[in-house]
């Protein structure tokens, strides 16, 4: 079965106007689990306005095989502001990989007028493991980036995306902020 949503109906229900200045932008995430297993994916968001609409887009590797770290995979989607919480779903259409799409959610905050002066969110992203197609539930600390024009995010989101520990999740804050 196919399931359709139409977003329009559902974005148009809520005032846009505070998601449209605080929310676009490029943000380098840290993805990791609750179990804390160390690991933590550091992926890229990008999220810009087109027309009337929110959208997104997840940059991220899978970890598996030589080719999964190799190759930058994508999530595009809709972000819908709904009260003070923004959703997000996005689909990756791999088909080198999955036989099926995966759909990723991001639930964030709305942090209020204060947020332009934080480059720091924290959200859960709600998704399907890669390797199991079990539904899994993360942490995301997104970290807002200086202003980043749209031709240049696939070029920083190629360099930037990769796993790392909790040692260097550290070091690169110490190094940014002291």
């Amino acid at each position: 079965a196919i399931v359709s949503i139409n977003f329009d109906a559902v974005t148009h229900a809520y005032d846009m106007s505070h998601a449209e200045v605080d929310l676009p932008g490029v943000y380098i995430t840290y993805r990791y689990a609750f179990e804390n297993s160390g690991r933590i994916a550091k992926e890229v968001l990008h999220i810009r306005k087109i027309g009337s609409q929110l959208s997104s887009t997840f940059y991220f590797r899978i970890k598996g095989d030589e080719l999964s770290l190799d190759t930058l995979r994508e999530s595009e989607g809709t972000v819908l502001p709904i009260g003070d919480t923004y959703f997000m779903v996005s689909v990756t259409r791999d088909p080198d990989r999955f036989a099926e799409p995966r759909i990723r959610t991001l639930l964030l905050k709305e942090q209020g007028l204060h947020y332009r002066f934080n480059k720091h969110r924290i959200g859960i992203l709600l998704s399907s493991s890669a390797f199991t197609k079990e539904p899994c539930a993360v942490r995301v600390l997104l970290q807002r980036q200086d202003i980043i024009t749209a031709r240049e995010v696939r070029a920083f989101a190629q360099k930037e995306t990769r796993f790392i520990d909790e040692e260097e999740l550290k070091r690169s804050f110490k190094r940014k902020y002291g």
